[in-house]
């Protein structure tokens, strides 16, 4: 049992539960067992183990965080004026972010989609340099590489991305010609796009999922903020009207998540960013109001991590926000996270790749390694940076777009 044991990541338990195992009978009497309890409580217990030389102590074994299963990618983006390839990777187990050196060679974007099919990351239209584009990149996370794939049909900025099966759809969004209700999916199998039915309405800054094999969009902006949303059919292939939210959004995120189409934030009329949410029942066709985010957060990124939702950086009042959060379905809570020391860039995409089986490749090096960071806990250093180095950028006004 005691060697059994030694191999428990038992820092990661309850304090206070460890308290109550060093007194039990198995441990006292057990002169293998009981330094490996007491052992965790002192490191647990006692802050002042991590001193001033916390870049040089090393996390006991059974205090170290798992090798994450799943990782978010968050790609392009822009800092003022200026639109970055810049990739970096967040590993949710230890809450720590790292840069990732592997930029797109042909150059960077900002305002587009970004969608995983198994380790392949396609980057999707956008814009750069002034103009929309309607290229698509792909970067395979096992090989590292980066190749062209068929272009979009339509140049499209501020359209929403959706993953159904083996299919990526780009829905809606904004080119010179104006705002967009077209959409279109990709076919990594024959390397083709094709057209499929148009939306009821025009939408830019609005937020798409697929759930129970069907893909859904829902707010965004054409001309005025929605509350509405809608339904594709890739059998029937045809867009269908569902119960609009209780609340206009346009920059909001939405996720499936346990059996739902969650939306959460965005801007409202008055352009200022909110923190409600609220989840919609396919089966009924009905929206219920969820626990508001911490932050009130529009133009921000949505993410299912291990069965948790996270939300990551936005905007508020104009002004990048660092704030990180965790919404878990068990609680039925939002719980904040650690700060990001540099704001998500304006204009970013993000997705997540699982079971990468290179997956130490985006995490880092020395995550065994202590360091007190700018009051974020514990982190691991690196020789690469933790976040990007630009400053963030104030929100676009949508009315723009």
């Amino acid at each position: 049992m005691a060697e059994l044991l030694k191999n428990v990541r038992l820092g990661l338990i309850e304090k206070e539960f460890l308290q109550e195992i060093r007194s039990h009978p198995y441990v006292k009497e057990n002169e293998t067992w009981r330094p490996v309890i007491h052992e965790t409580l002192d490191f647990l217990l006692d802050p002042s183990i991590v001193s001033e030389n916390a870049r040089e102590f090393l996390t006991p074994k059974y205090e170290s965080k798992r090798i994450p299963i799943d990782i978010l990618f968050v790609i392009g983006g822009s800092t003022p004026g200026i639109s970055t390839d810049s990739m970096q990777t967040y590993d949710a187990m230890t809450d720590q972010w790292l840069k990732i050196e592997e930029g797109d060679p042909t150059g960077p974007r900002t305002r587009h989609g970004v969608a995983a099919v198994g380790f392949n990351i396609y980057v999707i239209g956008g814009f750069h340099d002034d103009k929309f584009l309607d290229s698509v990149r792909c970067f395979n996370a096992v090989t590292k590489t980066w190749t062209e794939v068929k272009h979009m049909i339509d140049c499209r900025a501020d359209f929403s991305v959706a993953v159904l099966g083996d299919l990526v759809y780009a829905i809606g969004g904004c080119n010179d010609g104006g705002r967009l209700n077209s959409a279109e999916r990709y076919d990594h199998r024959t390397n083709k796009w094709a057209r499929i039915a148009s939306l009821n309405t025009d939408r830019t800054h609005a937020s798409a999922t697929a759930l129970n094999g069907k893909v859904y969009v829902v707010g965004g902006f054409d001309g005025t903020y929605r509350a509405s949303a809608e339904v594709f059919d890739p059998q029937k292939n045809e867009w269908t009207k569902i119960s609009p939210m209780h609340s206009k959004r346009s920059g909001l995120c939405c996720v499936a998540f346990q059996g739902s189409v969650y939306a959460v934030g965005g801007f409202c009329e008055e352009s200022r960013s909110t923190s409600s949410g609220e989840k919609y029942d396919p089966e009924m066709d009905t929206w219920t109001e969820i626990p508001n985010l911490s932050y009130p957060r529009g133009n921000f990124v949505l993410q299912v991590i291990n069965d948790a939702i996270y939300a990551f950086g936005g905007i508020h009042d104009k002004t990048p926000i660092r704030q990180v959060e965790r919404f878990d379905g068990g609680r039925h809570e939002w719980e904040k996270l650690a700060d990001m020391t540099t704001p998500l860039r304006d204009g970013v995409s993000a997705c997540v790749v699982e079971r990468l089986p290179n997956v130490g490749d985006y995490i880092h090096k020395r995550k065994h390694q202590l360091v007190e960071e700018d009051g974020q806990g514990i982190e691991a250093k690196s020789d690469a940076p933790l976040t990007p180095k630009g400053d963030g950028q104030e929100d676009q006004d949508l009315d723009e777009h």
